[in-house]
Protein backbone atom coordinates (compact mmCIF):
# COMPACT_ATOMS: atom_id res chain seq x y z
CA UNK A 1 0.00 0.00 0.00
CA UNK A 2 1.61 3.61 -0.91
CA UNK A 3 -0.89 5.78 0.13
CA UNK A 4 -4.21 7.21 0.38
CA UNK A 5 -6.10 9.80 -0.99
CA UNK A 6 -8.85 11.65 0.54
CA UNK A 7 -11.53 14.45 -0.17
CA UNK A 8 -10.00 18.10 0.18
CA UNK A 9 -12.25 18.99 3.22
CA UNK A 10 -11.02 15.28 4.98
CA UNK A 11 -7.15 15.50 4.03
CA UNK A 12 -3.97 15.33 6.68
CA UNK A 13 -1.03 13.47 6.77
CA UNK A 14 -2.18 9.81 7.42
CA UNK A 15 -5.52 7.97 7.64
CA UNK A 16 -6.44 6.33 11.12
CA UNK A 17 -4.86 3.39 9.67
CA UNK A 18 -1.38 4.68 9.70
CA UNK A 19 -1.60 5.46 5.29
CA UNK A 20 0.27 8.35 4.12
CA UNK A 21 -2.28 10.65 2.16
CA UNK A 22 -0.67 11.61 -1.09
CA UNK A 23 -3.34 14.43 -1.55
CA UNK A 24 -7.38 14.81 -2.61
CA UNK A 25 -8.91 12.31 -4.67
CA UNK A 26 -9.74 14.84 -7.28
CA UNK A 27 -6.39 14.29 -8.67
CA UNK A 28 -6.32 10.73 -7.86
CA UNK A 29 -4.83 9.61 -11.74
CA UNK A 30 -2.16 12.07 -11.47
CA UNK A 31 -1.42 11.07 -8.13
CA UNK A 32 -1.58 7.34 -8.95
CA UNK A 33 0.83 7.61 -12.25
CA UNK A 34 3.49 10.03 -9.89
CA UNK A 35 3.75 7.17 -7.17
CA UNK A 36 3.81 4.15 -10.12
CA UNK A 37 0.69 2.62 -8.75
CA UNK A 38 -0.42 -0.42 -10.60
CA UNK A 39 -3.67 -0.49 -8.87
CA UNK A 40 -6.58 1.54 -7.18
CA UNK A 41 -9.15 1.15 -4.56
CA UNK A 42 -11.87 2.63 -4.31
CA UNK A 43 -13.89 3.01 -1.26
CA UNK A 44 -17.35 4.37 -1.00
CA UNK A 45 -18.00 7.93 -1.86
CA UNK A 46 -15.31 8.50 -4.31
CA UNK A 47 -17.14 9.60 -6.86
CA UNK A 48 -20.22 11.45 -7.21
CA UNK A 49 -21.92 9.29 -9.88
CA UNK A 50 -21.78 6.22 -11.67
CA UNK A 51 -20.78 8.55 -14.90
CA UNK A 52 -17.84 9.35 -12.69
CA UNK A 53 -17.31 6.32 -12.20
CA UNK A 54 -16.84 5.10 -15.59
CA UNK A 55 -15.14 8.02 -16.73
CA UNK A 56 -12.30 7.09 -14.18
CA UNK A 57 -11.98 3.43 -14.81
CA UNK A 58 -11.38 4.58 -18.88
CA UNK A 59 -8.92 7.01 -17.62
CA UNK A 60 -7.05 4.32 -15.44
CA UNK A 61 -7.66 1.75 -18.38
CA UNK A 62 -5.32 4.47 -20.36
CA UNK A 63 -2.68 4.40 -18.14
CA UNK A 64 -2.89 0.81 -17.30
CA UNK A 65 -3.73 1.06 -13.50
CA UNK A 66 -6.18 -1.41 -12.57
CA UNK A 67 -9.45 -0.25 -10.79
CA UNK A 68 -10.53 -2.37 -7.69
CA UNK A 69 -14.07 -1.48 -6.09
CA UNK A 70 -14.75 -2.24 -2.34
CA UNK A 71 -18.23 -2.62 -1.12
CA UNK A 72 -19.33 -1.87 2.10
CA UNK A 73 -19.14 -5.36 3.26
CA UNK A 74 -16.68 -7.17 5.90
CA UNK A 75 -16.53 -10.63 7.35
CA UNK A 76 -18.41 -12.16 4.13
CA UNK A 77 -16.51 -15.03 2.67
CA UNK A 78 -16.20 -15.05 -1.20
CA UNK A 79 -17.89 -18.21 -1.68
CA UNK A 80 -21.22 -16.29 -0.41
CA UNK A 81 -20.50 -13.34 -2.48
CA UNK A 82 -21.76 -13.29 -6.09
CA UNK A 83 -21.39 -10.66 -9.05
CA UNK A 84 -25.19 -10.36 -11.03
CA UNK A 85 -25.86 -7.41 -13.80
CA UNK A 86 -29.15 -5.74 -13.12
CA UNK A 87 -30.46 -2.97 -15.47
CA UNK A 88 -26.50 -2.32 -16.50
CA UNK A 89 -25.69 -2.24 -12.36
CA UNK A 90 -23.12 -4.42 -11.21
CA UNK A 91 -25.15 -6.12 -7.61
CA UNK A 92 -23.62 -7.81 -5.28
CA UNK A 93 -25.74 -10.78 -4.37
CA UNK A 94 -25.03 -12.45 -0.72
CA UNK A 95 -26.42 -15.95 -0.13
CA UNK A 96 -27.93 -16.84 3.14
CA UNK A 97 -25.45 -18.60 6.40
CA UNK A 98 -25.09 -22.22 4.62
CA UNK A 99 -26.06 -23.50 8.47
CA UNK A 100 -29.72 -22.35 7.45
CA UNK A 101 -29.95 -24.92 5.11
CA UNK A 102 -29.64 -28.68 3.96
CA UNK A 103 -25.87 -28.33 5.56
CA UNK A 104 -27.37 -28.17 8.79
CA UNK A 105 -28.27 -31.99 8.40
CA UNK A 106 -24.81 -32.88 6.91
CA UNK A 107 -23.16 -31.27 9.62
CA UNK A 108 -25.40 -33.25 12.55
CA UNK A 109 -24.56 -36.82 10.82
CA UNK A 110 -20.95 -35.59 10.80
CA UNK A 111 -21.24 -35.09 14.63
CA UNK A 112 -22.49 -38.12 15.38
CA UNK A 113 -20.38 -40.21 13.51
CA UNK A 114 -17.10 -38.79 14.53
CA UNK A 115 -17.99 -38.54 18.15
CA UNK A 116 -18.75 -41.98 18.10
CA UNK A 117 -15.48 -42.61 16.69
CA UNK A 118 -13.41 -40.34 18.83
CA UNK A 119 -15.11 -41.75 21.69
CA UNK A 120 -14.10 -45.55 21.03
CA UNK A 121 -10.65 -44.43 19.78
CA UNK A 122 -9.49 -42.52 22.80
CA UNK A 123 -11.60 -44.35 25.22
CA UNK A 124 -8.31 -45.96 27.43
CA UNK A 125 -6.93 -42.30 27.73
CA UNK A 126 -10.37 -41.19 28.73
CA UNK A 127 -10.02 -43.75 31.84
CA UNK A 128 -6.25 -43.13 32.27
CA UNK A 129 -7.59 -39.07 32.88
CA UNK A 130 -10.29 -39.82 34.70
CA UNK A 131 -8.23 -42.20 37.42
CA UNK A 132 -5.32 -39.71 37.72
CA UNK A 133 -8.03 -37.18 38.78
CA UNK A 134 -9.63 -38.82 41.10
CA UNK A 135 -6.45 -39.80 42.53
CA UNK A 136 -5.10 -36.33 43.28
CA UNK A 137 -7.78 -35.87 45.47
CA UNK A 138 -10.46 -38.69 45.31
CA UNK A 139 -12.67 -35.62 44.62
CA UNK A 140 -15.18 -35.75 41.53
CA UNK A 141 -14.22 -36.45 38.37
CA UNK A 142 -16.47 -34.70 36.23
CA UNK A 143 -17.38 -30.62 36.24
CA UNK A 144 -20.67 -29.80 34.87
CA UNK A 145 -21.55 -26.40 34.35
CA UNK A 146 -24.59 -25.07 32.70
CA UNK A 147 -23.72 -23.21 29.32
CA UNK A 148 -26.21 -22.00 26.83
CA UNK A 149 -26.38 -23.77 23.61
CA UNK A 150 -28.48 -22.98 20.91
CA UNK A 151 -31.64 -20.82 20.46
CA UNK A 152 -30.66 -19.68 24.77
CA UNK A 153 -31.33 -23.22 25.35
CA UNK A 154 -29.14 -24.02 28.89
CA UNK A 155 -27.57 -27.86 28.94
CA UNK A 156 -24.55 -29.27 30.93
CA UNK A 157 -21.42 -29.00 29.72
CA UNK A 158 -19.33 -31.40 30.75
CA UNK A 159 -15.66 -31.52 31.79
CA UNK A 160 -12.68 -33.62 33.54
CA UNK A 161 -12.65 -31.42 36.69
CA UNK A 162 -9.44 -29.46 36.58
CA UNK A 163 -9.64 -27.20 39.98
CA UNK A 164 -10.67 -27.71 43.69
CA UNK A 165 -13.83 -29.15 44.72
CA UNK A 166 -14.83 -25.12 46.13
CA UNK A 167 -14.09 -23.36 42.92
CA UNK A 168 -17.25 -22.24 41.70
CA UNK A 169 -17.11 -20.14 45.47
CA UNK A 170 -14.26 -18.66 44.85
CA UNK A 171 -15.45 -17.28 40.95
CA UNK A 172 -16.80 -14.30 42.58
CA UNK A 173 -13.72 -12.91 44.40
CA UNK A 174 -11.62 -13.55 41.72
CA UNK A 175 -13.93 -11.96 38.70
CA UNK A 176 -14.11 -8.84 41.30
CA UNK A 177 -10.51 -8.88 40.91
CA UNK A 178 -10.52 -9.01 37.08
CA UNK A 179 -13.57 -7.15 36.12
CA UNK A 180 -16.27 -8.87 35.03
CA UNK A 181 -15.57 -9.67 31.28
CA UNK A 182 -17.25 -11.23 28.73
CA UNK A 183 -14.84 -14.42 28.51
CA UNK A 184 -13.36 -14.38 32.07
CA UNK A 185 -9.87 -16.39 32.15
CA UNK A 186 -6.83 -16.20 34.21
CA UNK A 187 -3.76 -16.88 33.66
CA UNK A 188 -2.48 -18.06 36.96
CA UNK A 189 -5.49 -19.49 38.26
CA UNK A 190 -4.89 -20.25 41.99
CA UNK A 191 -8.05 -22.54 41.51
CA UNK A 192 -6.51 -25.06 39.07
CA UNK A 193 -5.00 -28.52 40.32
CA UNK A 194 -1.62 -29.99 39.41
CA UNK A 195 -2.65 -32.38 37.01
CA UNK A 196 -5.26 -29.61 36.28
CA UNK A 197 -2.60 -27.70 35.06
CA UNK A 198 -1.62 -30.57 32.93
CA UNK A 199 -4.96 -31.18 31.23
CA UNK A 200 -5.74 -27.65 30.27
CA UNK A 201 -2.46 -27.53 28.59
CA UNK A 202 -3.50 -29.51 25.97
CA UNK A 203 -7.25 -29.29 25.78
CA UNK A 204 -7.29 -32.76 27.45
CA UNK A 205 -10.18 -31.68 30.42
CA UNK A 206 -12.52 -30.85 27.66
CA UNK A 207 -12.56 -34.71 25.79
CA UNK A 208 -15.91 -35.67 28.16
CA UNK A 209 -17.64 -32.81 25.80
CA UNK A 210 -17.68 -35.64 23.15
CA UNK A 211 -20.71 -37.34 24.74
CA UNK A 212 -22.35 -33.74 24.25
CA UNK A 213 -21.86 -33.57 20.57
CA UNK A 214 -23.34 -37.25 20.55
CA UNK A 215 -26.14 -36.33 22.60
CA UNK A 216 -26.72 -33.63 20.71
CA UNK A 217 -25.92 -30.23 22.93
CA UNK A 218 -22.92 -29.51 21.02
CA UNK A 219 -21.03 -29.63 17.60
CA UNK A 220 -17.65 -30.92 17.26
CA UNK A 221 -16.90 -27.46 15.74
CA UNK A 222 -18.81 -23.88 16.61
CA UNK A 223 -18.83 -20.82 18.86
CA UNK A 224 -17.19 -21.79 22.35
CA UNK A 225 -20.17 -22.60 25.08
CA UNK A 226 -20.83 -19.79 27.46
CA UNK A 227 -22.37 -19.15 30.67
CA UNK A 228 -25.56 -17.17 31.15
CA UNK A 229 -23.56 -14.20 32.85
CA UNK A 230 -21.29 -13.49 29.23
CA UNK A 231 -24.35 -14.31 27.24
CA UNK A 232 -26.31 -11.37 29.23
CA UNK A 233 -23.22 -9.39 28.12
CA UNK A 234 -23.84 -9.47 24.27
CA UNK A 235 -24.15 -6.50 22.15
CA UNK A 236 -25.38 -5.88 18.88
CA UNK A 237 -24.62 -9.03 16.38
CA UNK A 238 -23.32 -11.23 19.42
CA UNK A 239 -26.68 -13.05 19.47
CA UNK A 240 -25.72 -14.61 16.21
CA UNK A 241 -23.30 -17.22 18.14
CA UNK A 242 -26.90 -18.82 19.48
CA UNK A 243 -27.68 -19.78 16.09
CA UNK A 244 -25.61 -22.67 15.89
CA UNK A 245 -24.76 -25.25 18.41
CA UNK A 246 -21.70 -24.55 20.54
CA UNK A 247 -18.12 -26.49 19.50
CA UNK A 248 -15.69 -28.31 21.45
CA UNK A 249 -13.32 -26.34 18.77
CA UNK A 250 -13.99 -23.00 16.71
CA UNK A 251 -12.41 -20.34 14.89
CA UNK A 252 -10.70 -18.30 17.37
CA UNK A 253 -9.50 -21.43 18.91
CA UNK A 254 -7.14 -22.52 16.54
CA UNK A 255 -6.51 -18.92 15.90
CA UNK A 256 -4.94 -17.37 19.22
CA UNK A 257 -7.02 -19.42 21.68
CA UNK A 258 -7.06 -17.84 25.21
CA UNK A 259 -4.20 -14.92 23.83
CA UNK A 260 -7.44 -13.18 22.13
CA UNK A 261 -8.85 -10.65 23.49
CA UNK A 262 -12.89 -11.24 23.82
CA UNK A 263 -13.93 -8.18 21.18
CA UNK A 264 -11.53 -10.42 18.75
CA UNK A 265 -12.27 -14.39 19.78
CA UNK A 266 -16.52 -12.68 19.42
CA UNK A 267 -15.93 -11.08 15.94
CA UNK A 268 -14.06 -14.96 15.10
CA UNK A 269 -16.82 -16.86 16.03
CA UNK A 270 -19.46 -14.14 14.24
CA UNK A 271 -17.95 -14.70 11.01
CA UNK A 272 -17.82 -18.13 11.49
CA UNK A 273 -21.61 -18.66 11.64
CA UNK A 274 -21.96 -16.43 8.45
CA UNK A 275 -19.92 -18.08 6.70
CA UNK A 276 -19.65 -21.88 7.93
CA UNK A 277 -19.09 -24.63 5.31
CA UNK A 278 -17.93 -28.39 5.69
CA UNK A 279 -14.72 -27.43 4.30
CA UNK A 280 -13.68 -25.11 6.87
CA UNK A 281 -15.14 -27.20 9.46
CA UNK A 282 -12.55 -29.50 8.10
CA UNK A 283 -9.53 -27.24 8.05
CA UNK A 284 -10.81 -26.03 11.97
CA UNK A 285 -10.21 -29.59 13.14
CA UNK A 286 -7.12 -29.99 11.20
CA UNK A 287 -5.79 -26.97 12.96
CA UNK A 288 -6.99 -27.93 16.40
CA UNK A 289 -4.58 -30.52 16.52
CA UNK A 290 -1.09 -28.24 15.75
CA UNK A 291 -3.16 -25.64 18.45
CA UNK A 292 -2.98 -28.31 21.17
CA UNK A 293 0.29 -29.38 20.30
CA UNK A 294 1.33 -26.42 20.29
CA UNK A 295 -0.22 -25.49 23.40
CA UNK A 296 -0.01 -21.72 22.82
CA UNK A 297 -2.65 -19.37 24.72
CA UNK A 298 -3.59 -22.34 26.38
CA UNK A 299 -4.68 -21.67 30.31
Amino acid sequence: MIGAALPVEQLREETDAGIPVLGPTSDLVTLARSQGADTIFLTGGVTASAEDMKELGWELEQHRINLVIAPSLTDISQDRMRVRPVGGLPLIHVDHPRWAQAGRISKRAFDMVGSATLIAMLSPILLFIAARVWIFDRGPLMFRQPRVGRNGETFDCLKFRTMVTDAEDRLAALQEESGNVLLFKMKDDPRITKPGKWLRRFSLDELPQLFNVLRGDMSLVGPRPQVQREVDLYEGGMSRRLLVRPGMTGLWQVSGRSDLTAEEAMRLDVYYVDNWSMVQDLSILARTITAVASSRGAY
